[in-house]
Parts: structure tokens; sequence; C-alpha cells
């Protein structure tokens, strides 16, 4: 009998509709085009694919929250959870699980609710799929499919309409999960980083190479104990 491995699922978790833009509402007609529901039209724009990198970068936080509004703490932590998370699950890393929920969830709950992170991770080493897909849900629960006009293709077209930047950036999240350009976490420094390849293990040239002589160290120290 063929055996069914749950944890390949997510290397196709990302959406075959992954080429639908992600629109937001623009405060004037220079928009990308518009959709319609209720009197007037909505004008939209459509967000560029790179955002979730240019929201990860701290020397361009101001610009981005100039150019595409403010992201809440709670909000930005349970989108580096989910991410992280569908990175955990990749690597069917159990530790990683552990951290990912210690990392983005510890931060911000109190002593009296500590019990309910407790909670958490025992439901996430008990079924890490199923939390994730929970966690995806409620990150694009307000996202909407939308028939929206393209202005510069002169034609109705499918969209996904976000009222705010935060639903933006999980639908955009959604799209990349099991893909490259989806977000990881650095094997050293444990930040979260755009990965450009589907191997790519660390966040920086500086990591991989300090990694690379933490390794090397490791491994003079055994070879010299052995000896010895």
């Amino acid at each position: 009998m063929k055996r069914v491995n749950h944890h390949d699922a997510i290397t196709h978790l990302a959406m075959p509709e992954r080429s639908i833009p992600i629109l937001v509402p623009s405060s004037n007609a220079s928009g990308a085009g518009w959709i319609v529901w209720g009197d007037e039209p909505q004008h939209v724009r459509v967000l560029p694919a790179d955002l979730l990198r240019l929201f990860l970068d701290e020397d361009a936080k101001r610009e981005f929250e100039k150019r595409f509004g403010v992201v809440s703490e709670r909000e930005r932590r349970h989108l580096l959870y989910l991410l992280g998370l569908a990175d955990a699950i990749k690597k069917r890393d159990t530790r990683e699980l552990r951290g990912v929920v210690k990392r983005y969830t510890e931060p911000i709950v109190d002593a009296d609710h500590q019990e309910d992170v407790d909670w958490l991770l025992a439901d996430v080493l008990r079924s890490p799929l199923r939390q994730l897909g929970e966690a995806l849900n409620y990150g694009i629960s307000e996202v909407r499919l939308v028939v929206w006009w393209a202005k510069h293709e002169k034609r109705f077209a499918p969209g996904l309409y976000c009222a705010n930047v935060s639903d933006a950036l999980h639908a955009l999240a959604l799209s990349r999960i099991g893909e490259p350009g989806s977000l990881a976490v650095c094997e050293r420094c444990r930040s979260p980083f755009i990965r450009t390849r589907a191997a790519k293990e660390y966040c920086s040239h500086r990591c991989r190479v300090a990694a690379g002589m933490e390794r090397y160290r490791r491994r003079k120290r055994q070879t010299k104990r052995a000896k010895e």
C-alpha cells in the first residue's frame, strides 16, 4: 500500500491562482483599475510581488509604511508565525516548530495567558498542518475574490481585493508558501528572510560563512576528542 506523507502537502500549498493580482484601495483614479460594488466604483492598485521582502527590510520600514500603511505588531507577528510554521513543516523540524511558537507568540502574551501558549504549542506539535491551515484562513478571512477592470489590458479580470496592507501581505504569503520567494528562517541567526532559491538556508553570505566555520570547528573538536 502506498504510504501517504502529509508533510508533502506543504510543497503544493501555493495557490494555483498565484498569478491573480493582489488589489488594495487607491485614493484616486491613477490606480491600475477599479471594482464596482455599491453606488460608486472603488479605484484599486496592484501591489508589487516583492512586498514581503520590503516588509521584512528594517532599513526600508519608513518607506514601506509611507507607501502601503502601518502593520500592527500583532498582525506582523501572526504573519511571521504562519510563514515560520510553514517553513518548519517543510523541513520536518520539530525543534523549529517549538521555536516558531515561542518566537512569535510569547512576546505578545502576558503572564496570565502563558497557558494559552502552552496549549498552542501542544496543538502545533500534535497536528502542524491543521494549525497552519487555521492560521492561513485567519490571515485571509477578509480577502475577497473580485472581478475588476484592468485599465492597461482594457478587460475584466479576477483579483484578490484586500481592504488593508495586512490582509494583502497574508494573501501574498499564501501564494508563496512552499515556493522560491517564500519566507524562511535563517538556520544560524533565526531571522526571517525571503528565500530566493528553494534550497537556501541562510539569510546572508555572512551567516552562511559563519555557519560553515562553526561546522568546521565542531568537526575539529570531535576529531580531537576521538583521538584522545
